[in-house]
Parts: structure tokens; sequence; C-alpha cells
């Protein structure tokens, strides 16, 4: 019996058993002759070539190995390989004393594929396009089209495949509404420093001098060090405020100067405040500032963001959201998007079938699932 494992990792053999020339002979009397036969044209210029370039001639000498005598699918690739490096245009194998072994050169995923599936390497055929970016392979034997890759380019094919079925933020809030679609919107740093920036300005600005007094009261020792100076010399000012003491321009001078560095620790704790909030809690910030509603525990875009805009919407009630009123600092992160979408889903996914192989060679797994091409 021929030993097909042994076949795999040699490419020459002593000498070729009793059995493998026999079943050479075998497939070269019930295939080969009958097709020259039929085929009187080729004659004694039969090769090796023209089994080849002949996917049936291949199907019928694999079915007959499998099917007729049984031997199974991983022997009966075996003798299709043995045949193609060992083929005498006369059948005549008996003096096979030198037989050699050479498996027919191969690009990875094609070796994969025919690892995986048994199928003879004679009768897959290099597919030059690819299949989102994954290797693609025509199994000529199961008339079939296959993709091969590992965990990360099938992610990568997920990632494209839905970026196709969401290509624009209308997309998704129309698959999944807009509560969904808010989880996914962000700030760029740029624009939240920017935001926060303008925000502690006008914010600090409509603070009188004693709220700003009683807003650093309770930091740390040195505000609190500023609001006892700033009262003491306030105290002393309003004491001496008909006596006309000379110091008043320094008191003055002084507290005018607290009072600069207290709005300056103000506005810098506004605008931390406000920079984490639209960093790390962003819906209730544009829930805040009028940007998005709330019913029901969901959120929505207001009246505004929506096409039609407010008068629409007292008139007809909700309309649909208008991205392009977005404000342009607020963007949807698409990449974290489709991550997610890929980590519910699986490789099936992307199988015309629903289903797919795998195998693990040298550590490495690779994924096989059929496509529709």
């Amino acid at each position: 019996m021929l030993k097909f494992q042994h076949l795999l990792k040699e490419y020459k053999m002593d000498e070729a058993s009793p059995f493998d020339r026999k079943v050479l002979k075998l497939i070269h009397k019930q295939i080969l002759d009958f097709y020259i036969k039929q085929h009187e044209q080729f004659g004694d210029n039969f090769t090796v070539d023209m089994i080849i370039e002949n996917i049936d001639l291949l199907r019928d000498i694999y079915d007959f190995l499998n099917d007729t005598m049984e031997l199974g699918p991983s022997a009966s690739q075996g003798f299709i390989d043995l045949l193609m490096s060992n083929f005498r245009a006369d059948g005549d194998y008996d003096d096979l004393t030198d037989a050699v072994y050479t498996p027919k050169e191969q690009e990875p995923y094609e070796k994969i594929y025919s690892e995986s599936s048994g199928v003879t390497p004679y009768l897959i055929e290099n597919i030059r396009e690819n299949y989102y970016d994954i290797p693609l392979i025509y199994d000529a034997y199961n008339d079939h089209h296959f993709a091969i890759g590992d965990q990360d380019e099938f992610d990568d094919a997920l990632m494209a495949y839905y970026g196709e079925v969401y290509y624009d933020d209308s997309s998704v809030i129309d698959s999944y509404g807009e509560d969904y679609f808010i989880e996914y919107l962000e700030v760029g740093d740029a624009d939240a420093r920017m935001i926060a920036s303008e925000e502690a300005n006008w914010k600090v600005e409509d603070i009188d001098d004693d709220q700003l007094m009683n807003e650093i009261r309770h930091g740390n020792a040195d505000t609190i060090s500023l609001v006892e100076e700033y009262e003491e010399l306030e105290e002393e000012r309003f004491g001496n405020v008909r006596s006309g003491n000379p110091r008043d321009p320094q008191i003055h001078q002084r507290m005018g100067e607290i009072i600069d560095r207290a709005r300056d620790i103000v506005r810098e704790e506004i605008y931390d405040i406000t920079y984490d909030r639209i960093k790390n809690n962003l819906k209730e910030y544009l829930w805040e500032m009028g940007y998005i509603t709330k019913k029901s525990g969901d959120f929505y875009f207001s009246v505004d963001l929506r096409q039609g805009g407010r008068e629409d919407y007292e008139r007809y009630g909700d309309g649909i959201v208008d991205v392009s009123k977005i404000p342009t600092w607020l963007t949807f992160d698409r990449e974290k998007f489709l991550e997610d979408e890929v980590g519910h889903f699986n490789i099936e996914n992307l199988s015309a079938s629903g289903s797919a192989d795998s195998i693990t060679i040298e550590g490495d797994t690779y994924y096989i699932i059929d496509v529709d091409y």
C-alpha cells in the first residue's frame, strides 16, 4: 500500500513498491487508455501535461482511485502526484526502479487548502483576485471557490465587509438607532481643548469677586491662603476708608492680583472639568448642552439637528436626523464601531454556506470558507 505520509516528506523514492506500480498501471489501463482511444489524434504523443490541463480527466482518475479502488482521499491524491512525477506514455511501470515524487509547486495558501481538503494540487487553481484581500483558490474537483486566511486577515476582511454595509453615518443610525450611534460619538483632543477653553473663559467672566473667593475657599493650602489674605486686605481697606491710609493703593493692587489669580485657578478648574466630561462623559455633556435629549431611557438628537428643524418638529413630530447638522467637532468613531461589529460576528458570516473549516500548521491556524464567485 502506498505510504502517503512518507511521500509527502520525501522527494525521491528508492524503488516503487509492487502495489505502487500496479496502481499506476491500472490508472493507465482503466482511465488513460480509454481516454486516448476516444481521442485518437493524441496517439503516442500523449503527455503528462495533457493530463494536468484536463480537469475532467484528473477528476476521473481521482474517482477511480477513491471510489472504485476505495483507497481513500489521501492515498488517491498521493497516487495522482506519483503518476505526474513518473508518467510513462506507454503505461509500462514495471521498470520504475528510480521513482521520484515531486509535488506540484504551490502558493502557501494553495498548499494549506490542499493539505486541509485532500484535493490534489493539480486540481487547485490560483485565483489572482482577492476576496476582501484574502487569497482565493478554485477547487476544480468540487467546482467551488474558497478564501483562505488567518484570524487577523479575516478580521480585516470583516472590517472591510461591514465598512461596505455601513457606508455612512446615516446607515448606522437607520440600522441601530440614534442611542447606539450616540454611544460612538467622540471629540478629538484639539477640539475638546478648544471647547473646554471657550467654556471656561465665558463662565469665569460671569463670576464676581466674592464668588471667586468662595470657589477657591475649599481648595488646597495655597488657595485657602489667598482667600485669607484677600479677606484681611479687604478688612484693612474697609477700616481705613475714612482715614485716607496711604497703603490703600498697595492694598487695592494686591487685592486685584489675588482676584486675577483666583480667576485663573477657577478657569483652570472649569477647563479640567469640562475637558474630562467631553472625553469621558460625552453623552451627559451633550444632553446638558442641548444637542441630544432623553426619552424612555434612550438618547436622541435634538430637534435642531433633524431635517426641517424645530418648525417641522412642532408641526409634524419627530423628523429624520440630518447628519450634516451635527457639529463638525462631534465625530463618529467608525473604526471602533466596525471593530465591535467584527467582535459580534464570526468568520462564518463571510461564508456562502455559513460554515468555515480550519487547519493548524506549525502552530498557526488558518480558516477556509466557501465563497460565491
